[in-house]
């Protein structure tokens, strides 16, 4: 089990300290931040004990139910956000909010490099909008917004070369990458479903846990309005890669047939060639032209000139281009 704490100080920032969780905590007029990774189901009972949280938050704690979801108790309100491991993982994890008026817990199993990478941006980058667990809740989201904007560029970036590359030779594309990026945009989609829909509860939910000031809580609107409409531009992120999908297999349909187009021109053009060769190839014992001086120059020379019509006429008509 890996614990990391934090206060907040008086210029909002979060700074690191070695404190645990106690009696006091509940009643302390600092607002506080425990991060708690990979505890076993007992460990976790044990370190929260002393903050006399209510049962069901406790076993909510053990519930590996991957969806997002909001309860309210009495002093305290319980989050669940299922999150991404990582870009390159598959697998998820769920990121567990207990919210009390001065402290916040978030749980979780694996390493989370976006948590991470919030706390220390607050540490001496970014100050909260306000020295209280509503602004550092807002700010968390925020930041998992932020991961998911990155990762929109760059998925957006790898569409538009994937465009120009089967442009130039769709050939060279491999259609499990394709896939792959199918299967990012339908993850980031469902990230964003997922902060929308703890988002909207955030707006609406009255606790004595969560009592945002209303600036804070001004923020928290426009966060949400502007998460609508980046899960519409997600949205239309999976539509761009269909219509890539679609392009990719359009263009493998014209390399098969210009390749049929060239086959179909050299049988054109060989077929009567063929057809002169097979009638002077049987063995009849009367054919005339062949006991003529220039019997076989004549032959040759009329299967150059059809072959040279052949392709004279194919070109004008556009099928060498």
């Amino acid at each position: 089990m890996e614990l990391n704490c934090y206060v907040v100080n008086s210029d909002r920032f979060l700074e690191p300290c070695s404190d645990r969780p106690d009696a006091r905590w509940p009643a302390s007029d600092t607002p506080r931040w425990l991060d708690i990774q990979a505890a076993g189901s007992d460990k976790l009972d044990d370190l929260l004990m002393p903050l006399g949280l209510h049962p069901l938050i406790l076993k909510d704690c053990r519930d590996r139910r991957g969806v997002a979801r909001l309860e309210v108790f009495d002093r305290a309100m319980y989050l669940t956000l299922p999150m991404p491991i990582g870009w390159e993982d598959l697998r998820h994890t769920q990121l567990r909010m207990i919210v009390l008026p001065m402290t916040l817990i978030t749980v979780h199993e694996t390493f989370v490099p976006g948590l991470s990478a919030i706390a220390a941006d607050c540490e001496s980058e970014t100050r909260l909008a306000a020295t209280s667990i509503p602004a550092l809740i807002h700010h968390i989201l925020a930041g998992l917004i932020e991961t998911d904007a990155q990762f929109y560029t760059r998925l957006r970036g790898r569409i538009d070369m994937i465009f120009g590359e089967i442009d130039e030779s769709g050939e060279r594309i491999d259609i499990s990458e394709i896939i792959e990026m199918k299967r990012d945009a339908a993850q980031l989609v469902g990230n964003c479903e997922d902060l929308l829909h703890v988002f909207n509860m955030l707006q609406t939910i009255e606790s004595k846990a969560f009592q945002p000031a209303a600036s804070t809580q001004a923020h928290i609107n426009r966060q949400s309005k502007g998460l609508e409409r980046f899960h519409l531009t997600c949205i239309r992120i999976e539509s761009r890669l269909k219509d890539l999908q679609q392009h990719y297999h359009l263009s493998l349909q014209e390399a098969a047939d210009n390749r049929l187009r060239v086959l179909t021109i050299i049988s054109a053009v060989f077929l009567p060639l063929t057809f002169i060769a097979g009638i002077y190839g049987m063995n009849f014992q009367y054919m005339p032209e062949l006991e003529g001086q220039y019997g076989y120059f004549t032959v040759l020379g009329a299967m150059l000139v059809v072959g040279l019509a052949l392709l004279l006429f194919f070109y004008r008509c556009g099928w060498l281009k």
